[in-house]
């Protein structure tokens, strides 16, 4: 008798893993834009600059401008996560917590999310009419903050600031600002006095109930920088941030640096196979791509690991 798949438990399990999408979610996903997608293929269409012409003679003739367009996008990638059950295990210890399947497919797609945006962040991004050149960061107007033989200092978030508002980026139109960063970078901040002393931080306002980064033991926020921490210790295999020998790459960008496309968000399939002597398939699967928009919108800051 072919075995199936009560449906209610099916919708409960695939209900379960999108609300732990979200309440664990990707560190990622809402801090930079997101863009619907129909078909293979998504594009971000640009206009340069153009600047004013001054008129110095009386009934001048009209001088028409060009103004330069430029498109570049991404080809959507399908991401999935496969799990096969043993025929006599029951659909129900799918959405039993305790044993933690939902939370094992929600994480993998969660974290593939994010890894896919910062590796985008610094690689290369199509361009052209038809997508089919590419221009690497440093063609991009990528810059890199070097690390000077520090890790992430007080110093070096100002030196971010400056590189931004020199490149406009946030200046009329004001822009979220993100940091991604190891635990490294983290403790590194700890020990800044102007981002933890109470003669800097508005926790020294005269507030009794003010509390700076040392009091609360972890710092979300740094000189107007939202920090995302991500872990690189040694049971994280595969960081999310590269290092070259003692140099972490970490990542600043503007929220509108960075789009994702996404044809089809975090899906989830139950199904039984008949070739695997009918054990129960479960799969969750994302179907994105993500585009660095502006060069001068990310910036790759290097930071010494000791």
């Amino acid at each position: 008798m072919t075995q199936s798949i009560e449906q209610s438990l099916v919708t409960q399990f695939s209900d379960q893993v999108h609300v732990l999408s979200q309440q664990m979610g990707s560190r990622l996903k809402g801090k930079v834009m997101e863009m619907p997608v129909r078909g293979n293929k998504f594009t971000y269409e640009q206009l340069d600059k153009v600047e004013a012409i001054e008129i110095v003679t009386r009934h001048a003739e009209t001088v028409a401008q060009d103004i330069a367009h430029s498109r570049r996008g991404g080809v959507m990638r399908d991401f999935r996560t496969t799990l096969l059950l043993d025929q006599f295990d029951e659909l129900q210890v799918l959405i039993d917590p305790a044993r933690g399947y939902a939370e094992a497919v929600a994480r993998s797609i969660m974290r593939q999310y994010d890894r896919l945006v910062l590796s985008r962040a610094l690689g290369t991004v199509n361009v052209g009419r038809n997508l089919d050149q590419t221009i690497t960061a440093v063609q991009d107007g990528v810059v890199t903050v070097g690390a000077n033989a520090t890790g992430l200092t007080f110093d070096k978030l100002v030196e971010l600031h400056e590189t931004f508002i020199n490149a406009e980026v946030g200046t009329d139109l004001q822009e979220e600002l993100f940091l991604c960063i190891t635990g490294a970078q983290h403790a590194d901040l700890m020990k800044e006095n102007e981002l933890t002393s109470r003669d800097f931080t508005n926790a020294g306002n005269g507030s009794m109930t003010g509390q700076t980064a040392i009091d609360k033991g972890v710092m979300t926020k740094a000189a107007g920088f939202n920090l995302i921490v991500f872990g690189a210790g040694s049971t994280v295999p595969n960081p999310m941030l590269s290092k070259t020998g003692n140099i972490r790459h970490c990542i600043a960008f503007a929220r509108s640096g960075m789009a994702v496309g996404m044809n089809k968000d975090l899906g989830v399939r139950v199904d039984n196979r008949p070739d695997r002597n009918n054990a129960q398939q479960v799969q969750a699967s994302i179907y994105f791509d993500a585009i660095r928009t502006e060069g001068s919108k990310v910036i790759q800051v290097d930071c010494v690991e000791v």
